[in-house]
């Protein structure tokens, strides 16, 4: 079933039902319980063996990839450029700090309020934002794979095969990372940066969007218009122009 972008799509919505029962299980019915007093919570900077392994690693979302990272027995990650600290507290619960200029943890009242927590759910490793008595999926743990050989040939500038005046995308390009396939196109209508979606592929023609939840687990497929390569994504068909 997971060897299909549908079958990835239906495991994901499985997942957040599965994610929600075990999370009712482990704090009870209703919601995950907020703590009132968080940001008095003792916290530690340094990680166990145990908790370095499983945390460290790449994480998806339909917004992109972000990595985990130990050093000396802290983690760390990246949020749009800026260094972040990752803490423990006594909860078992996980935080972050800003770490100024990359070397200095500096307190944010809006960082300093979020929790984290990483789930289990059908074998994949899930985090867990928690804030204001709220809990929702937000990355899930990418699992190294080989990049299927269809999809290597795949890469460069397309153009738009059923225009659209409401969106209407512009420079249309597919890049092949290496942790995953970047569809980046410019439309001017919605927004003025660059609109860039990340996927994994599951076969040979599939790949699906990064992460799991909404926005996550839709189909970018392989295929053949009038005798050139060309994609499918979203209700567009895209035709390959040239190769990067």
């Amino acid at each position: 079933l997971t060897n299909s972008a549908e079958g990835a799509a239906i495991v994901d919505d499985i997942s957040i039902r599965a994610l929600e029962l075990a999370m009712t299980a482990k704090y009870g019915p209703g919601a995950v319980p907020a703590v009132p007093a968080e940001t008095k919570e003792k916290r530690q900077t340094l990680f166990d063996p145990a908790q370095i392994s499983k945390l460290v690693g790449d994480y998806g979302s339909p917004d992109g990839i972000f990595t985990i990272a130990e050093k000396g027995g802290r983690l760390f990650t990246d949020a749009d450029g800026q260094r972040l600290r990752l803490v423990r507290y006594e909860s078992g619960r996980i935080g972050v700090q800003m770490m100024l200029w990359g070397l200095f943890p500096i307190s944010v009242k809006e960082l300093d309020d979020l929790r984290f927590s990483l789930e289990t759910v059908d074998h994949q490793d899930i985090i867990v934002l928690h804030t204001q008595g709220i809990s929702f999926p937000l990355a899930k743990k990418i699992i190294p794979a080989p990049l299927p050989g269809a999809w290597a040939g795949m890469a460069g500038e397309y153009e738009v095969m059923t225009p659209d005046p409401d969106l209407n995308p512009q420079n249309i390009v597919l890049k092949v990372e290496e942790k995953a396939l970047v569809l980046s196109m410019e439309i001017p209508t919605l927004q003025d940066e660059l609109f860039e979606v990340y996927f994994q592929p599951v076969s040979s023609s599939d790949a699906v969007t990064l992460g799991i939840g909404r926005g996550a687990g839709e189909t970018l497929r392989i295929t053949d218009i009038g005798g050139h390569p060309g994609l499918h994504f979203s209700g567009f068909s895209f035709k390959k122009k040239t190769t990067l």
